[in-house]
């Protein structure tokens, strides 16, 4: 509902609106008032919020925007100068001497100081993302109000709904970031004495955890290699498990496998006695077992594990997804399996450039959604036959892999069929020299304990009927 008061420029005149029985749109009011509000509390904190983000522009209410252009001036015209009223109303006034002229500025300032600002902190963190958030919206409607007039006109609908989803990208992107001062780095808290690091994501790996430095940081993406056949997905379910012991909530996503086979493999690993899933699978599995395996899976889990199937996806749709459960449930972890079976929004002809894309896209979405992420990747089939130790450029159409991830975890079999882990590349450390050896259970396939890997070089290079020149 728009008011009908043809003189409504600021948060004062509402006010005045409303006292005189004219209708006034409640949310416009609430809206205007946190603009004034953060007006106020930037007027007494002057260096805290001259370079905030903020802009004239993203105040709805004309005489705010004034009033903001003419506070950005005169600090960049003296910066380390305190706010002085009388000197903020004759800079509006040079702006806008209509409105402004005469009384009508000195009872538009006096209401402005009548009241005490808010805390400085609050109008930071509160007030300053709710007005941009607020200006993102509003300039989202407004953009696609001109793109939907296209709709009956356009025939090219394709073209019609990428401009749509483009729009809505730049709005969304076009201000992160913006609003949030960082202090200077030596003014930073440090606690040498905590060992509890919120920063970190335990893996549930004992080993892992140990060689990461406690586990992987918020934000970081570990990549883990793996032949077909592996023990990539068996490693994807332990992480799972482990992870879920220790309380943290993980989305588990597969682009391969069904969601079925994934819930057998977790079943089987619970399973006393075992079975193997596909025992599990088609109902050979006694029915008793079973039932006490999902029942221990559920105690363990404790609703904090989302499983989904999303068979060959497009980077899009998967980053929406993880999106989609962060923002609504809140995530520490996400694993994704794999890498190979997910496709740019517009397929490329070069594969690798298209992998790099889709490995940058999914990197920045653990960044921003604040989660520690494991993608799991096929290698070129010539880089795991005979028992051939694979390096970091093994990786299927992905040479970026190196740069983008902080944590690379290495599987292969060796010519006796023995799993083998090595992790070649830590940011936190020197990679490398870190191998393992991967025990898995006979029956389910569920892996059971690393234990570290303390054969010399030579030995390897024997065992593999090579030396090392």
């Amino acid at each position: 509902m728009a008011d009908k008061a043809p003189k409504a420029d600021s948060y004062r005149a509402l006010l005045l609106n409303l006292a005189n029985g004219e209708p006034v749109n409640a949310q416009r009011l609430t809206h205007w008032r946190t603009e004034e509000e953060f007006l106020r509390v930037a007027f007494y904190n002057p260096k805290a919020f001259r370079h905030c983000g903020f802009e004239a522009a993203h105040c709805c209410a004309s005489i705010h925007g004034v009033c903001w252009q003419a506070f950005t001036e005169l600090h960049d015209e003296s910066p380390d100068s305190e706010m002085d009223g009388t000197v903020l109303l004759s800079r509006m006034r040079t702006l806008d001497e209509e409105r402004l002229g005469g009384p009508s500025g000195w009872l538009w300032l006096n209401a402005f100081l009548s009241e005490n600002p808010i805390k400085r902190d609050h109008g930071l963190t509160h007030h300053l993302r709710f007005l941009l958030s607020y200006h993102r919206v509003a300039r989202t409607v407004r953009q696609n109000a001109k793109l939907a007039d296209r709709l009956t006109t356009d025939p090219d609908i394709a073209g019609l709904e990428a401009d749509f989803i483009s729009a809505a990208s730049d709005n969304v992107y076009q201000y992160q970031g913006e609003g949030v001062l960082e202090p200077p780095v030596d003014q930073l808290e440090w606690d040498a004495h905590t060992s509890d690091l919120g920063s970190l994501v335990k893996t549930g790996n004992k080993f892992l955890d140990i060689v990461t430095g406690g586990g992987l940081g918020r934000g970081d993406m570990m990549v883990w290699g793996g032949g077909t056949n592996c023990g990539k997905s068996y490693a994807a379910e332990r992480m799972t498990v482990d992870q879920a012991r220790l309380g943290l909530k993980n989305l588990y996503i597969s682009c391969e496998d069904s969601l079925e086979l994934m819930r057998c493999r977790m079943y089987a690993d619970f399973c006393d006695p075992p079975f193997e899933p596909k025992e599990i699978r088609n109902r050979k599995a006694d029915a008793a077992v079973v039932q006490a395996a999902i029942a221990k899976q559920r105690a363990v889990f404790g609703g904090r594990v989302y499983v989904v199937e999303r068979k060959k996806p497009t980077i899009g749709q998967l980053t929406a997804l993880i999106r989609a459960y962060h923002y609504t449930v809140g995530l520490d972890s996400v694993i994704v399996d794999y890498l190979q079976a997910v496709t740019e929004d517009e397929p490329m002809q070069n594969k690798v450039q298209e992998m790099g894309s889709v490995l940058s896209k999914l990197k920045r979405c653990f960044t921003e959604c604040y989660v520690a992420g494991t993608v799991f990747s096929q290698y070129n089939r010539d880089s795991y036959k005979d028992g051939a130790e694979p390096g970091m450029n093994s990786f299927k159409y992905c040479g970026d892999i190196e740069n983008e991830a902080e944590v690379i975890v290495l599987y292969w079999r060796d010519a006796d069929n023995v799993l083998h882990a090595r992790v070649p590349k830590l940011k936190w450390s020197r990679g490398g020299r870190y191998r393992f050896i991967v025990h898995q259970h006979d029956v389910t396939g569920c892996e059971l304990s690393w234990e570290e890997d303390n054969q010399d070089q030579d030995s390897r290079d024997e065992k593999k009927g090579c030396k090392t020149c």
